[in-house]
């Protein structure tokens, strides 16, 4: 895609993302996937005017107004990692939408769910975003992101947490429309469920997508070749089942912020 270097490790998945420029072709597919990532796929589909890209651009405008600059840069970090999924890893399906079902406030529970179709798997995805802090490279910031994306799934992984797992189950409900991978999906998360509330919760029977979305100058960037290594780490760790590390640099996010806007101005 114009605008962005993308680097994988054909072993490990280990990925590195750099957003040079807002790129028309990033546009594009912003405009096309929009309300599939942010409604769910059965509703973005559906054709109702309610589901209308004008429409969904209008919500996420309102969810995105009431949130702390924080909060702010952690939507646009989880709408870029959709997006880019999207385009750079194929044999993923989206199962969960972006949007918090129950009502505007921070979305509770997994930030992305992904079904590897070969495998017939759920990958959970925690997606971690922030800016450059005082004296440290990119590299270190970056690592810093996956840690903490590392340490809150383990927490969703090892704490049992019904809502967790039941908001998972109502986000797959309206984000597939295939209904034999639905049913698939729906039968794994049921069985999450079941287990947290025997609680009998383990991370180590669970596959994980650690995403980081660095916000800094790009005369810095980050390195596939650190992200591989902290990979190798967690992998000897034998924390998960199955571990990949997805690094995305952008200079600001303020420049997708400022596209939003105008698209939702342009009506």
């Amino acid at each position: 895609m114009d605008g962005i270097i993308f680097e994988q490790d054909p072993e490990s998945l280990a990925a590195v993302c750099i957003i040079e420029y807002f790129s028309d072709a990033l546009k594009d597919q912003i405009r096309q996937n929009l309300t599939s990532v942010c409604q769910g796929v059965s509703r973005g589909e559906s054709g109702k005017t309610v589901y209308s890209y004008a429409n969904t651009l209008k919500e996420f405008m309102v969810r995105y107004d009431d949130k702390k600059e924080e909060h702010r840069k952690g939507m646009i970090g989880e709408l870029l990692a959709h997006i880019i999924f999207i385009n750079y890893f194929d044999y993923f399906k989206t199962v969960s939408p972006l949007f918090n079902l129950e009502e505007r406030n921070i979305k509770k529970g997994f930030d992305v769910l992904l079904y590897h179709a070969t495998d017939r798997e759920i990958f959970y995805a925690e997606v971690k975003s922030g800016e450059l802090g005082n004296n440290k490279s990119s590299d270190d910031k970056n690592i810093k992101l996956l840690g903490n994306a590392l340490s809150d799934i383990r927490d969703k992984f090892n704490k049992p947490n019904d809502n967790n797992w039941i908001n998972s189950l109502n986000g797959a409900i309206i984000a597939l429309n295939n209904k034999n991978i639905k049913k698939e999906v729906e039968n794994i998360l049921e069985d999450c469920l079941q287990t947290s509330q025997e609680k009998k919760c383990q991370s180590i029977d669970k596959n994980a997508i650690l995403v980081s979305v660095a916000y800094n100058t790009l005369s810095d960037k980050i390195s596939l070749s650190r992200v591989n290594k902290y990979s190798g780490k967690v992998k000897n760790r034998n924390l998960l089942k199955n571990i990949i590390c997805f690094s995305i640099q952008k200079k600001a996010y303020k420049q997708a912020e400022d596209f939003l806007r105008q698209e939702a101005r342009n009506g």
